[in-house]
C-alpha cells in the first residue's frame, strides 16, 4: 500500500507524519483490497485544520474530509469515516460474492 502525505500551509513534523501512517496502516483490515491513500493536512491561517483523505480499492475511490480545532483530532475524524466506507464496502462486495452460482444462472 503506497501511502502519500502532503502538508499545505504548515510544515508536517516527523511525529505528525509517523502518526498518520500508522492510523492509515490499520485501515488495512477493514478492506484488504487498498493500493494507494493519499493524505493532504491543510492548515487555514484562521487556525482550522483540514484533513483530505483519499482511498483506492479495485474499481472505486473513497474520500472524506475533516475539519477540527486540532490536527489529531482532524486526522482521526477523517480515518473514522473512511473506516466506515470501508466496511459498508467490504459488505457490499461479500453480499454479492454470497451468491449461489445456481440462483444467479436462473
Amino acid at each position: 500500500m503506497n501511502i502519500q502525505v502532503t502538508a499545505r500551509h504548515f510544515h508536517a513534523s516527523a511525529t505528525l507524519n509517523q502518526n498518520v501512517r500508522e492510523k492509515i496502516e490499520k485501515l488495512e483490515k477493514f478492506h484488504h483490497g487498498i493500493t494507494d491513500v493519499t493524505i493532504v493536512l491543510d492548515e487555514e491561517k484562521d487556525r482550522v485544520r483540514i484533513v483530505e483523505l483519499s482511498v483506492n480499492i479495485p474499481e472505486k475511490t473513497i474520500s472524506a474530509t475533516a475539519q477540527e480545532e486540532t490536527m489529531h483530532a482532524a486526522i482521526d475524524a477523517a480515518v473514522a469515516k473512511i473506516q466506515r466506507m470501508l466496511v459498508k464496502e467490504n459488505a457490499k462486495q461479500k453480499e454479492f460474492r454470497a451468491v449461489p452460482l445456481a440462483d444467479a444462472v436462473n
